[in-house]
């Protein structure tokens, strides 16, 4: 009888073996799948912000190009000209919050993928670090430009409405004219041409031929000194951290 009993004691204990690495196998399939579909998603993710992302860098890599032919790339007319195209292709909430979307996309890829033996950390680390260093260089950008400049949308939707509303064209501004040239028709300055304009008379306003120095105390400098655009809007750096950022992405989500 009590041989019986052993026996099953034995048996029900090796059921409750079997269940308990059943429920563990099962759970831990259950992380793998959760796991794999969050991977998944987050790597769409990462595509669409790096998709986006390469728009913009193609667009300012053409006139980059042209940037680099030019004799003298320290002129402040070609300078002013290449920080324009730089401004309307990186310095805008739209690029700047996909920038930040990404660096967080990465965070959470890294949280669900911490205990992955293959996951690439030090590549992961390189790449976090990257975004996080552009996407800091690029609000620094960005506090400097809407302390100097007016806000082209803001000024073109109080344009627009003092024509609707009042019927009549806010002439200062030179943004919306109802007689381009003499011609009799509507023209809207766009935004290359409002902020190139913009740079110009700042320019002018500081009478310095050689840069365009930025008297502001929350940017990116030493304290107390006067930093210039050329320092603050690091074009060449910015842009080489871009290609860096494409590239590095698309192998880390392959």
């Amino acid at each position: 009888m009590l041989e019986l009993f052993n026996i099953l004691v034995g048996f029900v204990t090796i059921i409750g073996v079997i269940i308990a690495v059943f429920q563990i196998t099962n759970e831990v399939d259950k992380r793998k799948l959760k796991r794999k579909r969050t991977s998944e998603i987050l790597k769409i993710k990462v595509e669409s912000n790096i998709n986006y992302v390469s728009g913009a860098f193609d667009k300012f890599e053409h006139n980059y190009k042209i940037h680099l032919r030019v004799d003298n790339k320290g002129d402040v007319t070609q300078l002013q000209h290449i920080i324009n195209y730089f401004i309307n292709s990186y310095v805008n909430d739209k690029f700047i919050n996909n920038i930040n979307e990404l660096l967080n996309n990465f965070e959470e890829y890294y949280q669900s993928n911490i205990d992955e033996d293959e996951l690439k950390y030090k590549e992961y680390r390189e790449l976090w670090n990257l975004t996080r260093d552009i996407y800091q260089d690029l609000k620094n950008n960005k506090y400097i430009f809407n302390k100097l400049f007016p806000n082209y949308d803001e000024e073109i939707e109080r344009n627009m409405k003092a024509i609707v509303l009042n019927k009549s064209y806010v002439k200062t501004d030179r943004l919306i004219t109802d007689n381009f040239n003499g011609t009799g028709n509507t023209f809207i300055v766009n935004p290359l041409m409002y902020y190139g304009d913009k740079i110009v008379e700042y320019n002018k306003y500081f009478h310095n031929i050689g840069d365009i120095p930025i008297p502001l105390i929350n940017t990116n400098k030493e304290p107390g000194q006067i930093t210039t655009f050329t320092n603050e809007f690091d074009f060449e750096k910015t842009h080489n951290d871009l290609r860096t950022l494409i590239k590095k992405s698309n192998e880390f989500i392959q």
